[in-house]
């Protein structure tokens, strides 16, 4: 691993003072052993990858990585990229079976000279919009195996299909887990007080309900009577109940009482957030020109793009 990763960090010019030091920090007599049932085993010596936990790591995997993103978004437009990658998770988009086997066949090599390997078994081929009505076309090959073709996805933890984010699934896959988490707390919070439960819901319940609730919310603008909010606000209201017991009939009540915002209120708090975000990213972001061609920021009842150097924008996101 240091080898190839020493390479990139050169052809980047890193200092050679801060490559020796972290190879000596991260690689140089380096060692580590399993605990199994208590019983540590003999130390063995690592000789490939990045110390899980380090802040250096995730840099340093960018940085190797780097060099793959750039093979593959080397031909594609601003627009339209052709790679999008979060760490080691990553998508290749393309309008043609061609075009995707031939990006497929560059990673392949690129992974065969670093080092590197895919695991075929969490890979997924999915045909999008009108493909999706095509016949079956011919299969896209990983090292000379098929990519399993399927009709959803999930990539960083929402569910795609083939018209996007398949709002339903992404509902269900968070109230699901939700629910399995206050089944597992059920069996010992009989005796717990409401502050107990309080806490857990700010600390696990929340930020798990809440994933991706902007985008569940966004798409709740467009259909008031979308399913996946009812089964959001179906989650949330157990939550409550559970710390204000099973007569908390009156949820904004119990919100209130418990110094919450209720579910609609929160996620649109955090709705008006993500648009922030997106609107403050460096112009150079391949997101950004995808947006800004859709014309994706609201304004009355029109879609109108805005960019960073609008005055008053420019204000509110750098205050003094």
């Amino acid at each position: 691993m240091w080898s190839y990763l020493e390479r990139e960090l050169k052809a980047q010019d890193i200092n050679p003072l801060v490559l020796r030091l972290i190879h000596q920090l991260m690689f140089q007599d380096m060692s580590f052993s399993l605990i199994v049932n208590g019983c540590p085993s003999a130390k063995q010596n690592r000789n490939c990858g990045l110390l899980q936990g380090s802040p250096l790591s995730p840099i340093l995997f960018n940085r190797f990585i780097n060099s793959l993103l750039q093979s593959l978004n080397w031909q594609s437009r601003p627009s339209f990229p052709s790679a999008l990658f979060f760490a080691d998770d990553g998508v290749i988009i393309s309008p043609t079976i061609q075009h995707a086997q031939s990006l497929v066949n560059m990673a392949t090599r690129w992974a065969d000279q670093h080092g590197m390997a895919f695991n075929i078994g969490k890979c997924g081929y999915l045909r999008t919009h009108t493909a999706a009505r095509t016949p079956m076309p011919p299969s896209i090959l990983l090292n000379n195996h098929p990519i399993p073709f399927v009709n959803t996805y999930k990539y960083l933890g929402v569910m795609f299909a083939s018209k996007g984010i398949d709002f339903e699934s992404q509902s269900t896959l968070l109230c699901e887990r939700v629910g399995r988490q206050l089944g597992a707390l059920g069996w010992y919070s009989s005796s717990w007080c409401p502050r107990i439960r309080f806490n857990i819901l700010k600390s696990i319940l929340l930020p798990t309900l809440e994933y991706s609730l902007p985008l569940l919310y966004g798409h709740f603008l467009k259909d008031r009577k979308s399913k996946a909010w009812v089964t959001m606000n179906t989650a949330y209201n157990n939550c409550l109940q559970w710390i204000a017991g099973s007569a908390a009939n009156r949820p904004h009540v119990t919100c209130h009482l418990l110094g919450l915002l209720p579910l609609k209120d929160r996620a649109q708090h955090l709705h008006s957030r993500f648009y922030l975000h997106l609107l403050s990213m460096d112009k150079n972001n391949p997101l950004q020109a995808i947006l800004d061609k859709n014309l994706w920021y609201p304004k009355t009842t029109h879609w109108r793009a805005v960019r960073n150097h609008h005055p008053l924008l420019f204000q509110f996101l750098n205050p003094p």
